[in-house]
């Protein structure tokens, strides 16, 4: 997948997500960007002014020449046990939506506020919404970019305890939450995903430790993410224009 941008109409952006290095070399020497960001699951060597910004690992979860039931194999036992438990019962429901989801969205940003984290804008928030409802109340929400031919996690998120109705419990959320991972496993092996990337993992990280856990208990395998970017001298003097301007 390739995006082309432009910023406030001055920086023309180009983000490059897991091509070939055919392709990444071939957009490198036929256009010009100011700020390209590569990502990739394999160490590039395509151009002098690019810079390796970050080396993380990610779990995916492969949906290539898989069966349904294949991919639901792969999860944990009790996570299998607990998506069962929302199929029986009609109180849960679930919507895919594509594009930008305002309810989705304000929930998004609650999660952030509450956890002390910074939050995307609207404007940088369309994409794929698999947002879950118990008794009509939206309680948890996945938010995904399409990086054909990787459907990628951006944002894992739910309601807080303290604002739940009284029959809602935690577990329920959670069983709600396991159900939307596999609910996008179907919606993107439909769609010849290759995999869902489940993004960011820290096993060595207390404070990550319980997300981290969550999403490796889908069976996916971990890898390296790598991300690329150019670090030219006019880009970083336009950054500190930015900020000042906002300042």
């Amino acid at each position: 997948m390739i995006r082309r941008k432009n910023i406030y109409n001055l920086i023309k952006v180009c983000e490059i997500y897991y091509e070939p290095v055919d392709v990444v070399r071939a957009v490198l020497t036929t256009e010009q960007h100011l700020s390209t960001r590569i990502y990739s699951y394999e160490p590039l060597a395509v151009a002098k002014d690019l810079d390796l910004v970050s080396s993380k690992k990610t779990t995916r979860i492969i949906l290539e020449n898989k069966s349904d039931d294949e991919i639901f194999a792969s999860f944990r036992k009790n996570y299998r046990n607990e998506v069962r438990k929302t199929y029986t019962d009609s109180r849960y429901s679930f919507v895919i939506k594509e594009g930008l989801s305002l309810d989705g969205y304000e929930l998004y940003k609650e999660f952030e506020i509450e956890s002390g984290r910074p939050f995307l804008k609207p404007t940088d928030m369309s994409g794929v919404w698999a947002l879950g409802y118990i008794d009509g109340v939206l309680v948890s929400g996945i938010h995904l970019i399409n990086c054909s031919p990787v459907l990628k996690v951006v944002a894992i998120f739910s309601i807080r305890k303290k604002t739940i109705e009284d029959d809602i419990t935690m577990g329920m959320i959670g069983f709600m939450g396991k159900r939307l991972m596999y609910e996008v496993c179907l919606f993107a092996q439909k769609r010849d995903f290759f995999c869902v990337d489940l993004a960011y993992i820290n096993t060595e990280s207390d404070e990550r430790i319980g997300i981290t856990n969550f999403k490796l208990g889908f069976g996916g395998d971990i890898v390296t993410e790598y991300v690329y970017e150019n670090n030219s001298r006019i880009k970083r003097l336009l950054k500190r224009l930015r900020k000042k301007i906002r300042i």
